[in-house]
């Protein structure tokens, strides 16, 4: 097998070649849902209608679909261009191995033979069009994989265990036409795990921070006995490490190579700005000065993640719990642990800048979150421009050792990036949008149908409701407001885990991690209840805060009862009554965004594909999830939509 996979390494320009080649040759027929359009191949396949309520009249959204071949967590999820899913690699023996395969989900298909399930269709591919298995030259867990302008993937990064096993520096391509990898002969300058890999806009990929390979020798002293001698002598020994990096690295997909990340016209490596760099963190993109996205002036955040020792001191395995928290977070060790300042990347200027003043108000690590709510519309329900460049930070918790204290943040944090027009990035500042009425709690409706918030806030007589160990989708939505329909980004989150410390023992809230929850940014309890004006009446905020776009935004719980401009619906359903997945554990699972019923992605319509996770938040894994795969449908888009009675 290796020697195959050996013949497979290959250039970009071949690699395209290849897959019109293998397009053009049939594999219509062979099961691919077209040749055509944006990059060879058409829109994805329509989901069968199914009921958001069940007999009971209760919100029953969640389905369980096709079983995976190897159920898995610690993998990478991404939807391909073709509305079908890819998962890739991961372990189900807690990282000490890794898998070295891939599936595709199709929600439009059944093998034969194949029980039906409750979804009606959807099942998991992990064989190419001639039958053979859809395998990797490296099994993988703290990869990368990112999509590629011809509509394959690269997975870079990443290593096969979670003990002493270096990260790779082999990169792979998924090609969508033939359903298998092949090894790209250009390798990573510097191979690296727990990084973040962006695309920024200009035919690169940026590769920032991450955990690579060094090694630190270590004297010591060793007592000799024998040979008519005794006594100690000094000896060496060589410890594998995996400290941070503070090093990126750019994938150029024109010129199909890996290097350094250099500052403009120079050989000095454009650094990140913590003192030792940064692992584990996310990347969103927002507009630049011209408060449009997707524009040539955009601009890369950086969050959340952790800096590790040096030396001796660092890491020789890549379980989680390697960090504590920021120095001034909980006392951890001076310079070491959680990371709660922000930086971003300026590709124009070609560097990195710490974000001044603003910090964020907990560590976040496994899985931290960020997205840009610009993305399905620049402008708010009144018209003022600026969503491109207000971003959510959400979920992970602090990494700490069991019996600290709380872990999970159910709380999180919205930032709208403005400009002066002077200095660095245009004099880029971040204002953070405060949050009166405990909006900003993943848990806040859980709160309101036991009887109100606690009068001392949340969090401290009683746990929010937070998760980490799972990531967000966002979602195109169209909703009522005082103005008429707008269109607008829904955030939807579900599975994962929420750690609370109590009696000095971890607690896991199955509740938490059974449902999922949705954030709208234009929804405000503030604007009800300080202001006796519409929930969606950004104005208020506004004039509170000079928040320039106004946004402060709620989350919803799943629960079939969703407010439009006021606040009926909002905390009206019983705990009991919480919709829940068919599994009640995912830990370090993945989900991903499906087309609806309309077969079309990106749509209002479009439903969440949960995909793997665990029983053990701690191990991580544990037992794999089942069922392996379910599918939720939002609210509103269920065929018994539009004719319930409630």
């Amino acid at each position: 097998m290796s020697t195959v996979r050996d013949t497979h390494r290959f250039s970009v320009g071949a690699f395209l070649s290849t897959s019109a080649v293998v397009c053009a040759a049939g594999l219509l027929a062979a099961g691919l849902a077209g040749c055509g359009g944006s990059g060879g191949l058409s829109a994805s396949s329509s989901a069968p209608p199914l009921p958001e309520f069940n007999e009971q009249n209760l919100s029953s959204p969640y389905f369980a679909t096709g079983e995976m071949n190897i159920p898995r967590y610690l993998h990478q999820i991404i939807r391909l261009a073709d509305g079908l899913v890819l998962v890739v690699a991961g372990s189900d023996e807690n990282g000490f191995s890794a898998i070295d395969t891939a599936e595709i989900f199709d929600q439009g298909k059944l093998k034969a033979n194949e029980k039906e399930p409750e979804s009606i269709r959807g099942t998991w591919f992990d064989t190419d069009f001639e039958g053979n298995p859809v395998t990797m030259a490296i099994p993988r867990i703290f990869h990368t994989i990112t999509e590629l302008p011809d509509n394959n993937v690269i997975v870079i990064g990443g290593a096969p265990t979670i003990t002493q096993a270096v990260p790779t520096g082999d990169v792979e391509v998924y090609d969508q036409l033939t359903r298998q990898f092949s090894t790209l002969e250009e390798e990573m300058d510097k191979p690296r795990f727990r990084h973040a890999a962006t695309p920024i806009g200009d035919g690169r990929i940026l590769i920032s921070g991450g955990q690579v390979h060094d090694v630190f020798t270590q004297s010591q002293n060793a007592v000799v006995v024998g040979g008519g001698q005794q006594g100690q002598v000094a000896i060496q020994i060589q410890l594998d490490i995996f400290p941070s990096a503070r090093v990126s690295e750019v994938f150029d997909i024109i010129e199909q190579r890996f290097e350094p990340l250099f500052l403009p016209e120079t050989l000095r490596p454009a650094l990140l700005t913590p003192s030792r760099g940064r692992a584990g963190h996310t990347t969103a993109r927002f507009a630049g000065p011209d408060n449009r996205i997707n524009t040539g002036d955009d601009l890369y955040l950086l969050v959340g993640g952790y800096q590790t020792l040096s030396g001796e001191n660092a890491p020789q395995q890549k379980f989680p719990g390697q960090a504590t928290p920021d120095p001034g977070v909980g006392g951890g060790s001076a310079g070491a642990g959680a990371h709660l300042s922000l930086e971003f990347y300026d590709p124009v200027v070609g560097f990195f800048t710490e974000v001044l003043i603003v910090r964020l108000t907990m560590p976040r690590i496994n899985d931290p979150q960020a997205t840009n709510l610009g993305d399905a519309n620049e402008f708010t329900p009144d018209g003022v421009l600026g969503m491109g460049n207000t971003i959510l930070i959400c979920n992970g918790d602090d990494n700490e050792p069991v019996g600290a204290r709380d872990t999970a943040w159910a709380e999180d944090e919205i930032y709208v990036a403005t400009f002066t027009g002077f200095g660095p990035a245009q004099g880029l500042q971040f204002f953070k949008q405060g949050d009166p009425f405990f909006e900003h709690n993943q848990g806040v409706e859980a709160f309101e149908a036991e009887g109100g918030l606690p009068e001392t806030g949340p969090c401290l007589t009683e746990p929010c409701l937070g998760r980490s160990q799972t990531n967000i989708v966002a979602l195109p939505r169209r909703l009522q407001t005082v103005l008429g329909d707008t269109m607008t980004t829904w955030v939807f989150t579900g599975g994962g885990v929420h750690l609370w410390i109590a009696t000095g023992q971890i607690i896991y809230f199955g509740g938490t991690i059974a449902s999922g929850v949705v954030f709208d940014p234009f929804y405000s309890l503030t604007a009800i209840r300080d202001f006796d004006s519409s929930a969606r009446d950004l104005r208020p905020g506004r004039r509170a805060s000079g928040n320039p776009v106004g946004v402060i935004g709620t989350w919803f719980a799943i629960d079939g009862l969703f407010p439009d401009t006021t606040i009926d619906g909002f905390g009206d359903t019983p705990l009991a009554e919480f919709a829940v997945m068919r599994a009640g554990e995912r830990a370090w699972t993945r989900i991903t965004p499906i087309a609806g019923e309309d077969g079309i992605d990106d749509t209002v319509d479009d439903r969440v594909l949960f995909a793997g996770g665990g029983s053990d938040p701690f191990g991580p894994g544990g037992e794999p999830s089942f069922p392996s795969s379910e599918i939720l449908l939002m609210p509103g888009t269920g065929s018994d939509a539009g004719s319930r009675a409630r």
